[in-house]
């Protein structure tokens, strides 16, 4: 018993040293609540031929002035966030950027920084080392310490291309070249 509490205890000193921070920004509940569902309607969505194309690919990038042919999973969640905001005629809580670490910037400038623990509606930012580039998904669920359900797009899912997929993630997991910068909070007022 005595070594299980120390293995829980270095596993969750690990975690919160291995990733980034934790940032809370300041959102709607009926504005997140309702992008959930919005962002749960796009699963399943893909490129049309593997080239970050497609008419709803195309229209999660018009949202951030993006066109075509460039990186979308940032660009889903605002679409997303900005579908609710328009139908409840509140304010979008998410930079209008189709870049995944410049939304964790705005969150690290904007935001509070709270305990590195998931919680559902975290937004997950991965980084790529000595770039800006990086990836960028919604939890949909906590399933463990380390582990949580997420939705992303631009992430290998349903079909032969990328599309909008349900993933498990760890938290202090690489995904591929990029690690995990943090979590941004949509704490909902």
């Amino acid at each position: 018993m005595k070594y299980l509490i120390l293995i829980l205890l270095f596993t969750l000193l690990s975690t919160n040293l291995y990733a980034g921070a934790k940032y809370s920004i300041h959102a709607d509940s009926v504005v997140v609540h309702l992008e959930k569902i919005i962002l749960l309607e796009q699963v399943g969505v893909h490129e049309a031929t593997g080239r970050n194309d497609g008419k709803e690919v195309e229209s999660y990038l018009k949202s951030v002035g993006l066109t075509k042919g460039n990186p979308w999973c940032m660009s889903l969640l605002y679409w997303c966030y900005e579908q609710a905001a328009t139908i409840l005629h509140k304010l979008n809580p998410l930079l209008r950027t189709g870049l995944a670490n410049a939304e964790y910037s705005y969150a690290m400038q904007k935001g509070e920084i709270e305990p590195f623990i998931p919680e559902e509606t975290d937004l997950i930012v991965w980084k790529e080392t000595n770039s800006n580039s990086g990836h960028i998904e919604e939890t949909i669920e906590v399933i463990g310490i380390n582990t949580i359900l997420t939705i992303g797009g631009n992430a290998s899912g349903y079909s032969n291309y990328d599309g909008v997929a349900i993933h498990v993630r760890h938290i202090s997991s690489p995904l591929g070249r990029m690690n995990v910068r943090g979590l941004i909070n949509l704490n909902v007022n």
